[in-house]
């Protein structure tokens, strides 16, 4: 446990950055995803070394050891611990992620913009427009949340409920 005097200055590294992920390590440690990378931290907040380098990622997570991180033009997946990263597949794309959202998923990944894609970790394959602007009531999609089997889209002027199977 973090000591309240600890605390502080966690707090104070911890807000320079916009935090993407945090992966719990043994030994009262974890690690710290970022948009500057990726940090090793022990029950002291002191920063142990900055690891694998994830700038330019516009959205990273760790799950189960398994990391995925997409980059405007890019998704990568592989294996994270704390002595080594080791990717498993980087596939590029015509189109971008700069406008996406996105949310993790069991199975993979869910993106969001004005349409609704989705990324399967397993067959490192990527499913364009699972549903069509028109379904989407050609709204841009701001964030997206999965709660129960029940996935949720935000636009301007409301929400979109699906089911998951969808």
């Amino acid at each position: 446990m973090i000591a309240d005097s600890n605390r502080t200055s966690f707090s104070r590294i911890a807000s320079q950055d916009n935090i993407n992920a945090v992966f719990a390590l043994e030994h009262a440690s974890f690690m710290l995803g970022t948009d500057q990378g990726l940090s090793v931290y022990s029950e002291k907040p002191q920063l142990v070394q900055t690891r694998y380098d994830f700038s330019g990622a516009l959205f990273f997570n760790v799950q189960d050891g398994q990391y995925i991180s997409v980059y405007p033009n890019s998704i990568e997946g592989g294996t994270i611990n704390e002595q080594s990263k080791t990717p498993l597949f980087k596939k590029s794309y015509t189109d971008g992620f700069s406008d996406a959202v996105f949310e993790p998923v069991e199975q993979g990944l869910v993106i969001a913009g004005k349409s609704l894609s989705f990324f399967d970790i397993k067959t490192q394959k990527l499913t364009p427009r699972v549903l069509s602007n028109e379904a989407l009531k050609n709204a841009n999609i701001d964030n997206i949340k999965v709660l129960g089997d029940q996935l949720y889209l935000s636009y301007a002027n409301g929400i979109i409920q699906l089911p998951i199977s969808e």
